[in-house]
């Protein structure tokens, strides 16, 4: 029977995991050391390695003969676990065994002690699917277990893992794995297998695999189907998404507001059996490219692009306006949300387009004189009696930034350094936020910035969260958020005087009002 790609070269030391270099080297260094804990989780996205290190190190730390913390695998302990001989690892699929009844016998169970092994390792693969009932049973295990049992639990929403069972384990994060290693992890593949992989088009497979090395490699395996050969023609047309070229015939001619153009592009592409939803996302990565290669610091491995195509990347960069860009990735974005709620994909890909081809929408002029006519007309003043002496003027004091109190918000000094540290974070939020000032008012961080960049911040729930860890970073306190908007300054007016009261001004004497 055939093995799949990501099984037959799933790895098998701590060594042959790419991208989580600081996972790994902490993981081998509690072997080394004999300090082995009694819970681990492991998190992160689908594909990343966290079911993977949880079976190396369960070998790991009953290997015979480690070796600098690594399992040596000619003992009788890996090779028994290897071949599935050895019955003290056990792994357990929480999405099917997700009762009370099942953690209850995993605890009856616990209470021998392993036949071969040191350990007695329990391995449970997406714990987040445990119901309430059988976290409670599983924490009471938890809390006292014996010295010879480890719970190793892997999970791709640990928001969903309970506190308590989250404070008793050692936690470990996977982060999505480089383009870059997945590419060179699927061109090793690829000659091991005899195969022929373009770099092109291993780029393109871990571009597509969104940080999952399974992901890539499962989609190689598609697109060997019946040959040895495999270019980036031959990934676009398995994975169903459009030519790079054609992505730019189709921004040119958004730039150009040329709607029937437009939509006869997608019309083509669609024809050629290509996914909406794929096409949809194509278009938001294509125009996020063409946002990040107006940075200075942008280069090949960024955009995911050969060089023939990060040229032109650039000089869309250079031609395009930003707010453009903004615009198609968001109006682009909610419709691929509304494709995932159940509306019809492809008129929801054809009204962004619309809306994209059309100038952005401004007040209509009859609106325009409507709020004109309903404005209060302003009075000219009185010229002033040249017998009557006047009242000494009233200085008035600036008004307070609207949601602020007045004298509160002060210019945030440190809001520089804010921007630099996210340039490294979030390439895409750095170039949000170039041009923006800050304020500090008490514990909030008031943002003076352009309407785009604030509906930006109130649309992405994540640039929020990201905004608030950078300025946690910065300044060691939990910091809140909000838009600076100074309001219009408010102008005192002056008190009306009667006709007695001039007079006694007129006399010397003083009235106060």
């Amino acid at each position: 029977m055939y093995t799949a790609l990501y099984r037959k070269y799933r790895p098998q030391t701590f060594a042959d995991v790419i991208g989580q270099n600081a996972n790994v080297t902490a993981l081998k260094n509690q072997v080394a050391s004999g300090r082995i804990g009694h819970a681990y989780i492991f998190t992160g996205t689908r594909g990343t390695g966290q079911t993977t290190c949880a079976k190396i190190f369960a070998r790991a730390i009953n290997c015979r003969a480690p070796r600098d913390g690594e399992p040596c695998g000619e003992c009788e302990v890996c090779q028994g676990i290897a071949s599935g001989g050895v019955f003290d690892i056990v792994e357990i699929d929480a999405a099917s065994n997700n009762g009370v009844d099942d953690v209850r016998e995993l605890r009856e169970e616990t209470a021998y002690i392993p036949a071969v092994c040191t350990y007695k390792v329990y391995i449970i693969d997406e714990v987040h699917m445990l119901s309430q009932s059988a976290f409670n049973a599983l924490l009471k295990i938890m809390e006292e277990p014996p010295p010879h049992v480890v719970f190793i639990l892997a999970t791709t929403e640990v928001h969903k893992v309970p506190a308590t069972i989250l404070s008793r384990c050692q936690r470990y994060d996977f982060s999505r794995v480089p383009a870059r290693l997945i590419a060179q992890r699927v061109l090793w593949v690829a000659e091991q297998e005899g195969l022929e992989v373009t770099e092109d088009a291993a780029m393109l497979l871990a571009r597509l695999a969104d940080g999952a090395v399974r992901d890539a490699l499962s989609l190689l395996d598609t697109c060997l189907t019946g040959k040895k050969t495999v270019d980036e023609e031959t990934v676009r047309a398995v994975a169903g998404i459009s030519d790079r070229a054609f992505l730019f015939r189709l921004s040119d001619a958004v730039k150009a507001q040329d709607l029937e153009q437009t939509i006869v592009l997608a019309e083509e592409l669609m024809s050629r059996s290509v996914e909406v939803k794929r096409l949809t996302e194509e278009l938001i990565y294509h125009y996020r490219n063409i946002l990040l290669a107006g940075l200075s610091s942008a280069g090949e491995e960024m955009l995911g692009a050969g060089a023939e195509y990060f040229d032109r990347y650039q000089q869309e960069a250079a031609s395009t306006q930003k707010e453009l860009v903004i615009r198609a990735i968001k109006t682009l974005g909610s419709a691929l949300d509304k494709m995932g709620k159940g509306t019809d994909p492809r008129i929801e890909l054809e009204l962004a387009l619309f809306s994209l081809s059309q100038a952005p929408e401004r007040p209509a002029d009859h609106d325009v004189q409507a709020r004109a006519m309903t404005a209060p007309v302003q009075q000219a003043p009185a010229e002033p009696d040249p017998h009557m002496p006047s009242a000494p003027k009233k200085e008035t004091a600036p008004a307070p930034a609207r949601g602020t109190d007045a004298g509160q918000a002060v210019p945030f000094d440190e809001w520089p350094r804010v921007i630099e540290e996210m340039k490294e974070l979030d390439k895409l939020l750095y170039a949000n936020m170039l041009g923006t000032r800050a304020y500090r008012q008490e514990r909030r961080i008031l943002i003076d910035g352009s309407e785009m960049f604030m509906e930006y911040m109130r649309q992405n729930a994540d640039s929020t969260k990201r905004m608030k860890e950078v300025l946690e970073k910065v300044t060691g306190e939990k910091l809140a958020i909000g838009p600076y908007k100074p309001a219009k300054q408010a102008v005192k007016a002056e008190p009306q005087r009667s006709e007695g009261v001039a007079k006694l001004e007129q006399f010397g004497v003083p009235i106060e009002y």
